[in-house]
């Protein structure tokens, strides 16, 4: 997600089928357990100021950690990165933006010599820039794909061919995320740069409740999977252009108080899913059969309720699978961080937002680079952080 709302009280396919059987919770998942690992911080004051709030996103490209940093109030997103993660090795690799005060999105491939793609969000439109040696950027779309109101490129982009495509596209979304104007789905083929190249494949007008957000893509068994708003819906396709609703996930796994599919991943040959549940706190749920049981990992946060209301980010690496949080800062001491050996048995990793109540709010991430676990997170008093936890 992209906006602040703190101060407020893959190898499986899911497939298209028409049932789903929902096993109950695992005991062991309900509560996470507790052990603390040690974490460092080696970026704080949002790399060069408090106003820089935010990390809505990381990504690794071609040696790099990269971090974007974004301000909850005026000004412009920026861009960081290392070779190593140390203290004081950050460089700024910005692109040239205008207007945009996050950069919320990442893609990635190895073809063609490399890629790297980042969305951001403006007033005017949400843009995607990229780039190949990871320092020089290129805009490669319209503002908001041609609509002003699409002011939010979708937290996620992936490269995906389909049955029928001679080579793989990239595919990004533009969303209004609140603004009431329906998402659209959009591709170009992947080594395209120009903006006026790019194909509407899948548009959101229409749809009741609106969706107006779509929120993460995923691959998985030569399908492409993308989440929404609107009651937490998963759709899906195989040629890349024919996009259906999931519906064995249907809305929210059949929970009601599910309002976004927020992040998913694979893991241990299960796919995962996480969700904003503002009533009972984020969730996870896991598929390994096919399609047709979806299994509940946690249903609250793993006891933290609506503290932490969504599981922004989950991701593998180190042979883990690791989870962070959206939390409410009236409610939450601090971001936590939980990591599982197998999926269904978690504990948390860090002591709440590090012992520091400010470390607390939207959009926290992990992602593995080198010998380290990362987490970015918010903070709203000092600005935006980076930590690490040696795992090699």
């Amino acid at each position: 997600m992209v906006f602040r709302t703190v101060l407020t009280a893959g190898a499986l396919c899911c497939g298209l089928t028409t049932s789903c059987s929902r096993a109950p919770d695992p005991g062991a998942a309900s509560d996470a357990g507790t052990t603390t690992d040690s974490w460092a911080q080696v970026v704080g004051n949002g790399f060069v100021s408090a106003a820089l709030n935010t990390v809505p996103e990381m990504e690794v490209y071609n040696g790099y950690l990269y971090v974007a940093v974004a301000p909850t109030d005026a000004g412009l997103a920026k861009l960081y990165r290392s070779s190593s993660g140390d203290v004081g090795s950050w460089i700024e690799v910005t692109p040239p933006l205008a207007g945009d005060k996050s950069i919320h999105s990442f893609g990635k491939t190895s073809l063609d010599g490399g890629y790297l793609w980042c969305g951001t969000g403006g007033a005017s439109g949400g843009m995607i820039f990229r780039t190949q040696d990871g320092a020089n950027w290129t805009a490669i779309a319209n503002r908001g794909f041609g609509n002003a109101l699409l002011k939010n490129a979708a937290p996620h982009m992936v490269l995906f061919q389909g049955t029928g495509d001679a080579s793989p596209y990239l595919y990004a979304a533009m969303n209004s995320h609140g603004g009431g104007t329906a998402a659209q789905v959009w591709r170009i083929p992947f080594a395209d740069s120009n903006p006026n190249n790019w194909v509407k494949v899948h548009d959101f007008s229409g749809s009741n409740p609106v969706i107006d957000q779509v929120t993460y893509f995923f691959l998985w068994s030569n399908t492409l999977y993308f989440g929404t708003n609107a009651g937490a819906q998963l759709w899906q396709s195989t040629d890349g252009t024919t996009f259906t609703k999931n519906t064995a996930v249907g809305n929210g796994f059949g929970e009601s108080t599910n309002a976004v599919i927020a992040s998913m991943e694979e893991f241990n040959g299960a796919f995962y899913a996480t969700t904003n549940n503002p009533t009972k706190g984020g969730q996870i749920w896991r598929m390994s059969d096919g399609g047709t049981t979806w299994q509940k990992i946690t249903g609250d946060a793993f006891g933290k309720g609506a503290a932490v209301f969504e599981l922004r980010s989950i991701r593998a690496s180190f042979g883990k699978l690791w989870t962070t949080g959206y939390t409410d800062t009236a409610l939450s001491g601090g971001t936590p961080i939980w990591r599982s050996d197998d999926g269904v048995t978690w504990v948390q990793s860090n002591v709440d937002g590090f012992g520091d109540t400010n470390n607390n709010g939207q959009n926290a991430v992990v992602i593995g680079f080198g010998d380290y676990e990362y987490f970015g997170g918010p903070n709203y008093v000092a600005g935006g952080q980076v930590w690490r936890t040696k795992m090699q």
